[in-house]
Formats: C-alpha cells, structure tokens, sequence
C-alpha cells in the first residue's frame, strides 16, 4: 500500500499496478497504464478514461450512456427519451414522452403511441387509432375497420359496410 505525491499528482497505491490517480482535472482508477475508470468534473466514466466513446458507460448530470464498439452503437438515456442504436439513427429504437418508434434503414418501421403505424409510412401500412384500423399506401387510404367498413379508395370506386347495410 502506497501513498506518494509527486509534486502534482496524488496516487493510491502501487503507480505501476491498481492505483488510484489524481490530478487537476480528475481522479482515475487505474490497472498499471490503462484507465478503467474516471471522474471528471460532474461526469464518471466507467470501463475507460473519459471521452472515449466505446465499450464504456458514461454517467453525468442529464445523461446516461451505454456505449457498443463505437459512438453510434449503444444505449443513450437522456432526460426526455431513451434511444437503442445498433446502427446510428439508422437502426434504432427511439422511446419519447409520446411513443416509441422503431426505425430500419433510417425511416420510421413502425410507431407505437396515440397513433399507431405499423410499416414505413411512406410506403404500404398500418394506421391504428382511437377511431380504429386504416390500410393505407403512403398517405392513401384503401380500407378502414371500425364502426363502419370501408374497403377501396373513397375517392374511386369503393364499398362500405355498417351494422344495417352495404353499399357500393
């Protein structure tokens, strides 16, 4: 067991094995030369020095990080919202104080809040609401399930069911 002052740093312990390091900026934990964690000013890294961003968690006053094998990977934890990235904001999950979404190849895949979508809305999709179910293409409308059915585009040829009668 050690304790030793160089004249501008602290150390705890054997500075060439485990050792407690601390200087102007931070106080790192230490196995001989790598740093397996740090706190510096209101931010505590752990699993590397600070500023590193992978395979390492980081702690400060309004966020919590996960990092994967790089920046874009891993679990983000802010104050409004939790985001799951595997690829950037390619491939993620994104949960909010309104939903949570999940993206594939950078476009919404499916969202699940007051209104739910199932597929990119951009394309062939599900609308789920409170006024009920609509099969859509793009911002098209080809078929609502509710209190009244409708089957087809209603500004073309369509039929629409209710609980006394179909028309077409």
């Amino acid at each position: 067991n050690e304790f030793k002052y160089d004249g501008t740093n602290v150390f705890v312990g054997d500075d060439t094995a485990e050792h407690i390091k601390m200087d102007g900026t931070s106080m790192l934990f230490k196995d001989s030369g790598n740093v397996e964690a740090e706190i510096r000013g209101g931010t505590l890294t752990l699993g590397s020095a600070h500023g590193v961003t992978a395979d390492n968690v980081v702690l400060d006053g309004s966020s919590v990080t996960i990092y994967g094998n790089d920046a874009n990977t891993g679990v983000f934890i802010t104050d409004n919202q939790i985001e799951i990235k595997s690829d950037a904001d390619n491939d993620k999950i994104l949960i909010d104080d309104d939903s949570v979404d999940i993206y594939l190849g950078g476009q919404v895949s499916a969202s699940f809040g007051t209104t739910t979508t199932i597929g990119p809305t951009g394309g062939k999709h599900v609308s789920i609401t409170s006024s009920g179910i609509a099969l859509k293409v793009a911002s098209t409308t080809y078929g609502t399930f509710a209190e009244t059915v409708t089957v087809g585009n209603t500004s073309d040829a369509y039929m629409t069911l209710t609980s006394t009668e179909m028309a077409m």
